[in-house]
């Protein structure tokens, strides 16, 4: 909308946080809610108890994060235009706010582990693909797709937090899983950027779908050992 040539892109991306952040404080003044006790070590707890779900926490934010900042550079790298890079995260948002509904029901017909499992295996492989593929339709298609698979992830650890955790308990999972997911966007703009310097575009694709591969393997190991993972 507003081009490169200026800073009005950035100044309008300031507005628009600046409305949230309003909002937010307006909203908050019909807030009465108490958050619930955390007893002394749930934290840490948590962390012993559920160190699956926090790697898949970890993974899903270095994919999504990687996607959203190193994958345009990707794009602009591997000769694409400007537009099409934007038009990439456009399509890459669509994409994961399309599969949430999609991701939900799964969850309630199929065991989650199964669908977490096929969702990092099948964004994995996609991301395989599209360091490969040179068409953009198709490869804004496969973007969109791994965005979509990608974000189901984390409809996933929500959906057995939500399951298995009340009260402190639940408070100290979702702190623990803003730890791993601030751990995982640090390291997933930081080492997919570092991979494009060394190995060139394609690094990137071939970085992010390696570790959701990995994580696909783990969650299918974890399924013959361990019954603490739904």
């Amino acid at each position: 909308m507003f081009g490169t040539e200026n800073g009005h892109a950035f100044a309008a991306i300031a507005l628009y946080v600046i409305c949230i952040a309003v909002a937010a404080l307006l909203l908050n003044r019909w807030t009465h809610s108490r958050p619930e006790p955390v007893p002394v070590g749930s934290f840490v707890a948590f962390f012993r108890a559920e160190p699956l779900l926090i790697a898949v926490v970890f993974v899903f934010a270095f994919a999504n994060i990687a996607s959203i900042s190193t994958m345009p550079v990707y794009f602009l790298r591997s000769g694409y235009t400007e537009n099409l890079a934007a038009l990439a995260i456009t399509i890459l948002a669509v994409a994961t706010a399309a599969m949430q509904p999609v991701a939900g029901w799964l969850l309630d017909v199929a065991p989650p582990r199964a669908v977490a499992l096929s969702s990092s295996l099948g964004a994995g492989l996609l991301f395989l693909v599209l360091s490969l593929t040179e068409p953009p339709m198709a490869a804004l298609t496969l973007f969109g797709l791994t965005g979509a698979l990608t974000y189901a992830l984390n409809t996933y650890v929500l959906t057995v937090l939500g399951e298995r955790f009340t009260g402190g308990a639940l408070v100290a999972g979702t702190a623990a899983f803003a730890l791993s997911f601030a751990f995982g966007s640090g390291a997933g703009s930081t080492l997919t950027g570092a991979a494009i310097e060394l190995a060139g575009p394609p690094a990137a694709p071939i970085a992010i779908g390696a570790i959701l591969i990995a994580l696909a393997l783990v969650l299918s190991v974890s399924g013959r050992v361990s019954r603490r993972i739904p």
